[in-house]
């Protein structure tokens, strides 16, 4: 064999060793970053919890202390507005209902919103990294799979409308409950996140 046929022999094994080296790297590093910004967000998320956590605590408390009055004034046939003022004066109970409205939280409430403050920084590099692999996956992952293809042609078209039969199946998130992720906006973020291998996604790798 000429050495010449050698020395590409050696160029192209080098090469193919090379693409597989660096698309193993590229594919750690995007896994590490989704799961950084998964760890800030849930820890943004604990702490807004924990923020208002004590005063939650406190309105618990007290409308327990209402109840038992309330319950007790039944019994007795007592007058239900005489056994709150029992507990505390009237217009303090208005008030703690004002504060009690400030402190609920959506029913969906988790750390995706907070999550969504990393789309910047995925939008920087996730529309030329879905473009530069192909992916494949078990049929399992098919909804997954017409996801990427989904973001693939809004990011070709620059659309921000995310259409409304979008596949989301594969997200946990919202097939577990259609009607709590019925917004648009949760709707859009979880298919770009997941598309973009959030944690609620198969995994194709």
């Amino acid at each position: 064999m000429p050495s010449y046929w050698r020395r590409y022999a050696t160029l192209v094994a080098v090469a193919l060793d090379t693409m597989a080296m660096l698309t193993d790297q590229i594919l750690e590093m995007h896994n590490r970053l989704i799961g950084l910004y998964f760890k800030k967000a849930e820890r943004k998320h604990l702490e807004a919890f924990q923020e208002v956590a004590r005063a939650i605590n406190e309105k618990v408390n007290l409308y327990a202390q209402i109840g038992r009055a309330l319950i007790a004034a039944r019994e007795a046939g007592k007058d239900a507005y005489q056994a709150i003022e029992g507990v505390l004066e009237w217009d303090a109970f208005k008030l703690s209902v004002q504060e009690a409205a400030t402190l609920g939280r959506p029913h969906d409430f988790d750390y995706l919103e907070s999550f969504g403050a990393a789309y910047a920084q995925f939008r920087r590099y996730v529309p030329q990294f879905l473009d530069t692999f192909e992916f494949r996956a078990s049929p399992a992952c098919a909804e997954l799979l017409r996801a990427i293809d989904l973001l693939r042609e809004l990011n070709k078209t620059t659309a921000r409308r995310v259409p409304d039969d979008a596949p989301i199946g594969f997200s946990a998130r919202c097939s577990r409950d259609p009607a709590r992720h019925g917004p648009k906006r949760t709707v859009r973020r979880l298919t770009r996140w997941n598309a973009g291998f959030g944690r609620d996604g198969p995994a194709l790798f």
